[in-house]
């Protein structure tokens, strides 16, 4: 009765027929599963190799003469002493005065941090640090300001003339010329 009614034609009867054969799928593969975990064997033991379980045996034994070398020197005694490590030299920092700041050219701004040149080499400062009397007060979008006793002075990245540039590329590109 009941096959008959879910092979009956009706509005529900596609669906009905495809949750049957859904539920008949799983029902096999499950069957299929389970036969397959019950009918494996376990595996048994595998037993190391016979030379395995012989044990290591030393050809010669240290003799105690040889040890004597070792025994015969105190573990600590009083001229001992630890490494005695070089401290390292301090570099100074570099001294620039309030005119010179202006010479100070800002070569990039990083995390926390800048860039800069125009003293012997090209140093990194961080937030806070000095540059002789300046302090590295704030970094900006493209500028770092310095401060020294309530005076605050900015320094810009020198940004190159893309107008010369810009020309250039479209006259290249230009049909009319």
């Amino acid at each position: 009765m009941m096959i008959e009614k879910i092979f009956a034609d009706g509005p529900e009867s596609g669906a009905k027929k495809i949750f049957l054969c859904c539920v008949l799928g799983f029902a096999l593969l499950f069957a299929w599963c389970t036969y397959k975990v019950m009918a494996t064997p376990v595996p048994g033991p595998v037993l190391p190799a016979a030379d395995t379980m012989q044990p290591l045996v030393v050809p010669e034994k240290a003799s105690v003469e040889d040890s004597s070398i070792i025994t015969s020197r105190p573990l600590f005694w009083r001229g001992r002493q630890l490494l005695a490590v070089e401290p390292e030299k301090e570099i100074a920092p570099a001294q620039v005065a309030a005119a010179d700041l202006d010479k100070i050219k800002l070569l990039g701004i990083y995390g926390g941090g800048v860039l800069v040149s125009g003293l012997k080499d090209q140093t990194r400062l961080v937030l806070g640090e000095k540059l002789g009397d300046w302090k590295l007060h704030r970094l900006g979008h493209g500028y770092a300001e310095f401060s020294r006793l309530g005076e605050y002075k900015s320094i810009y990245i020198e940004q190159p003339d893309v107008s010369a540039i810009t020309t250039a590329s479209q006259a290249e590109f230009d049909p009319e010329a």
